[in-house]
């Protein structure tokens, strides 16, 4: 009897400490809320020892005020520990606020606004301060944070690329030294490094309104921060290949044709010459943009170009370039005979001009053509261009008829003497160049 005793008092001892051994139980099921107000949901996760936030979720298919979904990716019957994790709640709004779309295409906006019982009107506004296709903003008086009302239109505005915009990367300097002595400069007046991969220079040439060819630059091409890029023809003259950075054969134009810098997306900014008009106006000559133009100009604008005389190298693969205020005499020049030496000067008095690139002078037998230099003609059938030519010509009768020192300079590499027997020199007043 007394070892049935024994054993009876060992089992209960033996169930106390398994019992003291079993670890309570913390774990509870995700209840089902569907229906429940605020009130209602509080109570219930109350007695389970939940800690937990409620907020607010536009949904117009479920009773306002009541029990939407659990945040964080829970669902109702999920085994969870109270002492573990909290809770977020969501229940139901019917207030439509406008949410934040940044960052936000078409089709993420769509999805983000899904429930929304409102019409979206999508328009575009050109910009390069956010990526083509994503929202800049709501348009009107919309805005984030906003409430809306069913069945309102809600405008939305979202970025397309521009066709044409200002750079700080440009045509810095355009050469056109007969031949095939042909040069174009791109400058990044940037202050980065430049990846100029498929930028592309379009050729519109003798006056074109077509694109007549185009030359994209390869994968790969870098332009350091306040660099330039020279693009040289490849049967330039030595002087001027030297300086080369891309031997280009796409250089075919002559001084009377438009050439567009386009960027990787093909939007324009940059433009030489005037597109449509076949008048020579730039040939013979190097054309170099102004130190102070930082921009460039996609409508063409001849005040912002310095010229300089054609085989000038000296100043290409490098910008700004400062043009210089005034210019003295190689005395040894002066000491040559005008009219059959090179580089020989002969001082001249001013009598009159014909228009902006002709002039007459006492000492010589025949007008002189200025080189380098192309206006307009004063007999040109189209008024507007003898507007220019007149223009041009008022120009030149201001500088030199009140001039007190004028020359004549044989030109060493075209001569003194063009087609039509003129002489054909450049013209020196005052420390100046006709220009």
């Amino acid at each position: 009897m007394l070892k049935k005793f024994y054993s009876i008092i060992a089992v209960m001892l033996a169930s106390i400490a398994l019992y003291a051994c079993t670890p309570e139980a913390t774990t509870v099921q995700l209840p089902v809320l569907n229906g429940l107000n605020e009130t209602e949901i509080t109570t219930k996760l109350d007695e389970l020892g939940f800690d937990f936030e409620i907020f607010e979720e536009m949904n117009l298919q479920v009773t306002e005020g009541t029990f939407v979904r659990y945040g964080d990716n829970k669902a109702p019957g999920a085994i969870v520990d109270p002492k573990e994790e909290s809770l977020v709640i969501y229940i139901a709004t019917h207030k439509m606020i406008l949410p934040d779309l940044t960052g936000l295409d078409e089709a993420g906006i769509k999805a983000k606004l899904k429930g929304f019982d409102i019409k979206l009107v999508f328009s575009y506004r050109q910009t390069l301060d956010v990526e083509a296709g994503l929202f800049i903003e709501y348009d009107g008086t919309f805005a984030a944070g906003n409430e809306v009302y069913r069945g309102s239109n809600v405008p939305i505005i979202l970025a397309s690329y521009p066709d044409a915009y200002e750079s700080p990367v440009f045509i810095s300097k355009y050469v056109a030294a007969g031949a095939n002595n042909k040069a174009l400069e791109i400058f990044n007046g940037t202050d980065n490094e430049l990846d100029l991969s498929d930028y592309t220079l379009d050729f519109y040439l003798d006056g074109s309104d077509e694109v007549s060819h185009s030359y994209i630059l390869a994968a790969g091409t870098k332009l350091a921060a306040k660099d330039t890029l020279l693009l040289v023809h490849p049967d330039a003259e030595l002087a001027l290949r030297e300086k080369a950075d891309i031997l280009v054969d796409a250089l075919t134009f002559n001084g009377n044709d438009y050439i567009t810098l386009n960027d990787h997306k093909g939007a324009l900014i940059d433009a030489f010459g005037e597109k449509g008009v076949a008048i020579v106006f730039f040939a013979n000559q190097i054309r170099v943009r102004k130190s102070n133009i930082i921009q460039s100009n996609n409508q063409f604008d001849t005040n912002e170009w310095d010229i300089y005389y054609k085989h000038h190298y000296e100043i290409l693969d490098e910008h700004p370039t400062e043009f210089p205020d005034g210019f003295t005499y190689n005395p040894e020049h002066l000491e040559l005979d005008f009219f059959t030496q090179p580089n020989g000067m002969l001082k001249v008095t001013y009598i009159s001009n014909n228009d902006g690139d002709t002039a007459r002078f006492v000492e010589l037998d025949k007008s002189v053509r200025f080189t380098g230099i192309n206006t307009r003609e004063t007999n040109d059938p189209d008024p507007k261009v003898r507007e220019l030519a007149y223009a041009a010509g008022a120009f030149v009768q201001q500088r030199l008829s009140n001039a007190t020192e004028m020359y004549v300079h044989h030109d060493p590499y075209s001569g003194n003497t063009e087609t039509y027997g003129r002489y054909l020199a450049f013209v020196g007043y005052d420390g100046k160049v006709v220009t």
